[in-house]
């Protein structure tokens, strides 16, 4: 019989996600395995995050993380709306959350995600090794109907 794990919960954590349409459709193709399909439009999520503190978890301590992956096709949630999505890189703080997710299939390797504030600028940036391999900024706060994310 499997053994049944209990979930992870995490609250008031703070986060950037979004999703885009790649510039390659057929790189993000190529990062689906055999037997999934990528979305249509081919779109990517990402979610870049910081747990500051043990109390915002259910036992995994203060992390950071970020996930990348395509949305699939044929795979949507319950509500018909959300697809179903691929995990193709984790870059977690945690070696105990990095063994939890790889025991569980996810591609987990070392890393670390910041988030500042400063005015209406937030700044996430995802390291590796101590290298920036992902930098995300966008404009916070009110800014009418624009939205404006852009990965660098």
């Amino acid at each position: 019989m499997t053994e049944l794990v209990a979930a992870q919960l995490v609250v008031n954590s703070r986060m950037i996600y979004f999703g885009w349409l790649p510039a390659d459709p057929d790189a993000v193709a190529a990062l689906v395995p055999d037997g999934l399909r990528p979305a249509p439009n081919h779109q990517v999520f990402m979610n870049q995050y910081v747990v500051d503190d043990s109390g915002q978890t259910s036992g995994f301590g203060a992390y950071s993380l970020t996930y990348i992956g395509p949305d699939l096709s044929g795979l949507d949630a319950p509500d018909g709306v959300t697809p179903g999505r691929w995990w193709t890189h984790y870059v977690n703080s945690s070696p105990v959350v990095r063994a939890y997710a790889a025991a569980r299939g996810v591609p987990a390797t070392p890393g670390r995600t910041t988030i500042e504030v400063r005015g209406h600028r937030l700044i996430a940036t995802t390291e590796a090794d101590g290298v920036p391999v992902i930098r995300t900024t966008a404009r916070v706060g009110r800014t009418g109907d624009a939205v404006n994310a852009v990965p660098i």
